[in-house]
């Protein structure tokens, strides 16, 4: 299997640290999804990463249909329940993760590749905005536990951990780290997992 992705991409991440946890092997195709002349686009026709491609040449996205077509693949490390009420609710932390990355990307590229007497204030705050009403949820849910849900290590932890690394990464003024000492822990925790380790974007090499 091919994993079309990029290494600085949170999405992209978290599929990879989905196939550490479940040791399925794969190979990682590097593209850049903002670059609409690479061949991405051939492969997936929103033109986004990450896209998984099968040996039969047929391409599964997004992130979330990756990670859950991965964990089906091996029994190790579960990352989804049994039961399809604590599915869901795992799930739905995987898309509050996710939609917090798609409000501070969004945000962040307005920053970044607009001329500035183009860019709406407006628009960048309602954006940041989401992200940190999304953490103040977070923090809540996850109070002091060391896992999400279930305190089991499941994709809602890879979501949220992802997304808690891209913002140090790229939005470093967004401080939840102070704001929220018991994400810090939390954090801290995940951040020593192999498969964070082996993935975390300020490494050139994947």
């Amino acid at each position: 299997m091919q994993l079309v992705g990029s290494i600085t991409s949170p999405f992209s991440r978290k599929v990879r640290i989905c196939f550490i946890e479940k040791e399925i092997p794969y190979d990682l195709l590097i593209e850049d999804g903002w670059d609409v002349h690479t061949k991405l686009h051939q492969i997936n026709p929103l033109g986004k990463i990450p896209c998984l491609v099968l040996p039969n040449g047929h391409p599964i996205f997004d992130s979330s249909v990756i990670a859950d077509y991965i964990d089906s693949m091996s029994e190790i490390t579960p990352l989804f329940p049994k039961l399809n009420l604590d599915k869901a609710h795992v799930k739905t932390f995987e898309a509050l993760a996710d939609g917090l990355l798609d409000a501070a990307i969004l945000a962040r590229r307005e920053r970044i590749s607009r001329p500035l007497a183009e860019q709406s204030e407006a628009w960048i705050e309602r954006q940041i905005s989401k992200v940190k009403i999304s953490l103040q949820y977070i923090s809540n849910s996850i109070g002091t536990s060391e896992f999400c849900y279930l305190n089991q290590f499941t994709i809602a932890d890879i979501a949220i951990g992802c997304a808690l690394d891209w913002l140090d990464f790229r939005l470093p003024e967004i401080t939840w780290r102070t704001e929220y000492p018991n994400l810090d822990v939390y954090f801290s925790r995940l951040s020593l997992r192999p498969s964070f380790l082996l993935t975390d974007p300020r490494k050139t090499n994947p």
